[in-house]
């Protein structure tokens, strides 16, 4: 029922594949550690003893069906006990409590298990930044014959603009680099960079009043 919910929804394939998956992991686990075929016998412990399970037993130690364990040999990945990330855990929780909602709002059950559960806390990697010296490379190098022709096009011209902004907004590009590129890419469009610029900025003071508006 709950995957043809999914359907019904129109999710992309990928997600219903990652949502099926995830079931059938965890229905797998919760039949052989508990005996529980019923969804309205999880419980929030439950699901908590599953993230420990899942730190620490590590990758592909588990599979959804003997099937699968035979067709895929885990045993033989190279990272086969490795540490599960949380991000990954996170990835299984999120479907888990998609699940579980829809079993509470069709009255299937009183309340989902992981009303309480929060996700684990996620370590990415910080973003690299380009240096002065490393926008001006760039630039230096681009190919700039064909720019005059591909700018005509007053949208995607636009669209330069907006993305030059946003590296400068975004990146550690300090002012030695942007006065370069401005003088390098922008001198011909001036008039409309400023115009820009001069939007972004009271939409920026716009938004600004509004969360100081908000936080009296």
């Amino acid at each position: 029922m709950f995957m043809d919910y999914c359907r019904s929804k129109q999710l992309r394939p990928k997600t219903m594949g990652s949502y099926e998956q995830t079931l059938k992991l965890f229905s797998r686990w919760l039949k052989e550690k508990y005996d529980i075929e019923n969804a309205e016998e999880v419980k929030e412990p439950h699901i908590r003893a599953y993230i420990v399970d899942l730190q620490q037993r590590g990758k592909y130690t588990f599979c959804a069906d003997r099937r699968s364990e035979d067709l895929n040999h885990p045993t033989s990945r190279r990272d086969y006990r490795q540490q599960i990330s949380n991000i990954t855990i996170n990835n299984y929780l999120r479907n888990i409590r998609v699940f579980f909602t829809w079993l509470e709002e069709s009255e299937c059950i009183l309340k989902s298990p992981l009303r309480r559960v929060k996700e684990l806390p996620e370590e990415r990697p910080a973003k690299e930044y380009l240096e002065d010296d490393e926008v001006i490379r760039l630039f230096k190098n681009m190919d700039t014959s064909y720019y005059t022709e591909y700018y005509q096009d007053k949208v995607k011209r636009e669209d330069a603009l907006i993305e030059f902004y946003i590296i400068k907004k975004t990146s550690k590009a300090m002012p030695a680099a942007y006065a370069y590129v401005k003088s390098w890419f922008l001198d011909k469009y001036k008039t409309e960079f400023d115009a820009y610029e001069k939007v972004l900025k009271t939409k920026e003071a716009e938004r600004k009043a509004k969360e100081d508006a908000m936080a009296w």
